[in-house]
């Protein structure tokens, strides 16, 4: 009874990301998206840059990332973005799944496949750009697990038509191989506008 009441419990709570689905809603009915567009999903990474738009002008981005979001968030919520119809989907998660600790780096990938063959199934012909887990200072003893994801991920997509693997991890590396503090705000996290320069530079190329 008591397992029972615990299940129906967190049943009840509201999704921790409502909000942001609920507001996306609301936008894209005063503003409607066209499909064929570049949708960018994932984590806080991609939440945080604000500019996106700017940094590329010539292309049509379209950002759907929430912060602290994991894979099995996108993976719950892949209808809501398939639904966009999108030309191209980037994505940048994995990481907040291996901080949190609770999730191995080969579940991480499992699940990545996850989502890739339910976009797949859906919108054939799209492509999927994959950013891979960046290095940053407060993160760097997780450094490990982020590399091997990458390579798992690297070459899984390398098999795939329609897909590409961006690393933007030797451009965030000083010389002294560590990650550049130039590029991180105050947490040593989240990247500043100089960081989000370089992605742009990375990116920019193998954007439609």
């Amino acid at each position: 009874m008591i397992l029972v009441a615990a299940a129906l419990l967190i049943q009840a709570q509201p999704y921790i990301y409502q909000k942001e689905l609920d507001a996306w809603r609301e936008s894209d009915a005063k503003n409607p998206p066209r499909s064929g567009m570049i949708l960018f999903i994932g984590s806080s990474t991609f939440t945080n840059w604000k500019t996106v738009n700017d940094a590329f002008p010539s292309r049509q981005v379209l950002n759907r990332a929430y912060g602290g979001s994991g894979l099995g968030h996108l993976i719950r919520d892949y209808k809501v973005f398939s639904a966009y119809r999108p030309k191209q989907i980037v994505i940048y998660s994995g990481e907040n799944d291996l901080a949190g600790g609770k999730t191995p780096a080969h579940e991480v990938v499992t699940n990545f496949k996850k989502l890739f063959s339910l976009f797949r199934r859906d919108l054939p012909q799209a492509d999927i750009l994959y950013c891979a887990m960046k290095p940053s200072p407060s993160r760097w003893h997780l450094r490990a697990k982020f590399m091997f994801g990458n390579q798992v991920i690297k070459e899984f997509l390398a098999t795939q038509p329609h897909a590409d693997y961006i690393s933007c991890w030797d451009a965030m590396l000083g010389s002294d191989e560590r990650p550049d503090p130039s590029i991180f705000g105050p947490d040593m996290l989240h990247m500043n506008p100089k960081g989000y320069a370089i992605w742009t530079r990375l990116l920019g190329p193998r954007l439609k």
